[in-house]
């Protein structure tokens, strides 16, 4: 009878240790879930951050383009108003002298 009481009380602490166990393996697995997570979030934040970078990169290069451009069309503008200015002018100095 003393064989039997103990088998059962030893069942009942091997299945108590087991749960305990089981319990700590839990608890530790959601440890380990909550570090990847956090490391696997900061990645991407870093990743993020590096794509931002090189998005500002691409449109600092080409707003720079289009305004050099829009500025030699400026200058070209410019020069040629300056240009018929100066042929209008000469012109009427011709006709001066030859009016004259």
């Amino acid at each position: 009878m003393a064989n039997l009481s103990r088998a059962a009380e030893f069942r009942k602490e091997y299945f108590y240790r087991n749960s305990l166990a089981e319990q700590s393996r839990q608890k530790e697995n959601k440890a380990a879930i909550d570090i990847q997570s956090w490391f696997r979030a900061c990645k991407v934040r870093a990743y993020i951050r590096h794509l931002h970078k090189k998005a500002v990169i691409i449109q600092k290069i080409w707003r720079g383009f289009r305004a050099r451009s829009r500025f030699r069309q400026m200058v070209k503008a410019a020069y040629f108003i300056m240009k018929m200015n100066f042929y209008g002018e000469m012109a009427v100095r011709v006709n001066i002298t030859l009016v004259s």
